[in-house]
């Protein structure tokens, strides 16, 4: 599993598009338009908000916080990894004919961090069934590993940095999963 991380601001929604993957994401900054980096050192995107009769132009991937009007403010960040699941098909894509749980026993951090990272451990039984979040474990930047034994039928990861002043970058992520408990 490969993500990579450098969010800032998760107070609004809206979605954005990413060229070199061709895909859309859901997003927490209000941008209705701008221009990535081929041009300029950094992205340079406009608001979608009116404050004021104006609509900021915003630079990208440039420094931890946002400055606006002279005030500076710092966000925290978080970012959560798509489903785990083995949902009766097994690793290689065959069916197993058993719907059984993913088992998550070890994780191997990979970040360039300064601080710690809090990460949860998001399950759920069904597709539309309550989640359950884990009590959190903590990376820091001297981190091999972490041996966690957490199980779900759906699972999820979610990273966070509470701490403003701290900054990470994600690289690739090691799991060690296995089957879990099975139901007929």
């Amino acid at each position: 599993m490969v993500l990579s991380a450098r969010i800032r601001n998760p107070r609004d929604g809206g979605r954005h598009f990413n060229l070199r993957e061709k895909t859309w994401y859901s997003c927490v900054i209000p941008r209705c338009c701008g221009y990535f980096e081929q041009v300029f050192a950094h992205p340079v995107w406009a608001s979608s908000v009116n404050e004021g009769g104006r609509y900021p132009l915003w630079q990208h991937e440039y420094g931890w916080c946002q400055l606006w009007n002279n005030g500076d403010q710092r966000y925290s960040s978080h970012f959560t990894t798509g489903d785990l699941s083995w949902c009766g098909v097994g690793p290689n894509g065959q069916w197993m004919g058993l719907d059984r749980q993913v088992l998550l026993s070890r994780l191997e951090p990979d970040f360039k961090m300064t601080g710690t990272l809090k990460l949860e451990i998001l399950s759920r039984d069904y597709a539309q069934g309550l989640t359950q979040t884990s009590k959190h474990s903590v990376i820091a930047p001297q981190t091999d590993k972490l041996d966690l034994r957490a199980q779900g039928r759906e699972m999820r990861l979610r990273f966070s940095c509470e701490d403003v002043d701290d900054t990470y970058e994600m690289g690739k992520i090691l799991l060690t999963l296995d089957f879990g408990e099975g139901r007929a």
